[in-house]
């Protein structure tokens, strides 16, 4: 796109003196180096005669060729500005290689473009921080819930603690009690070697206090 051409508005309508339909002007307005324009193409239907005009000032007066598409070219501070017929009465503006109606159709949809073209990136990038949050959560209980099956490889010091706490408590009922010593198991450590390490230790009176 051509920064410094800006379309604006474009519009057909029937000018005839008497009557409207025996004259037809094509209406571009636009904005070119920061400075307004308005290109008129004004065709006889009775004559064939056309006349072009930039900001009511009369630039040329052409006469319709049989069987041919006119295109006219003008040079606006050096930028080139073409009035192409596509078909039979059916005109585009290009200026410097621009279509004045894409254009201006793509502004209507898109007036925002250069701004929403840096928001994008930031949106996704929440989305996927929102999505690793939830593994890590995901991953947090499946570590609670699996704490004894766990190898010691796969512990983070955060939630140690946590999961020999809710182990201890869930296997008080399986405490093993042999010549008045209570063996506690270590879901993090091999029960024989924990059992045969400690089985000579006594605690007071075989009781915790």
């Amino acid at each position: 796109m051509n920064g410094n051409f800006i379309p604006r508005m474009a519009s057909v309508s029937h000018v005839g003196r008497h009557i409207k339909s025996t004259k037809i002007r094509y209406n571009w307005e636009f904005e070119l180096e920061n400075k307004k324009f308005q290109l008129d193409l004004y065709i006889s239907r009775l004559s064939g005669k056309r006349k072009i005009s930039i900001n009511g000032t009369v630039y040329a007066y052409v006469d319709k060729i049989r069987n041919t598409l006119a295109n006219y070219i003008l040079s606006i501070g050096g930028h080139k500005v073409e009035v192409t017929e596509r078909r039979e009465n059916f005109f585009e503006l290009i200026v410097d290689g621009c279509v004045f109606e894409c254009l201006l159709e793509n502004m209507k949809y898109f007036p925002k473009q250069q701004k929403d073209s840096k928001e994008i990136p930031v949106k996704v990038e929440m989305i996927a921080d929102e999505e690793k949050f939830q593994d890590i959560l995901i991953q947090e209980e499946e570590m609670k819930i699996r704490g004894p099956e766990l190898n010691n490889s796969h512990k983070t010091d955060l939630f140690t603690a946590e999961i020999n706490s809710i182990s201890d408590k869930a296997q008080e009922s399986d405490k093993k009690k042999s010549s008045g010593v209570y063996v506690m198991r270590n879901p993090y450590q091999n029960v024989n070697s924990f059992e045969s390490q400690y089985s000579n230790i006594s605690w007071g009176q075989g009781k915790f206090k």
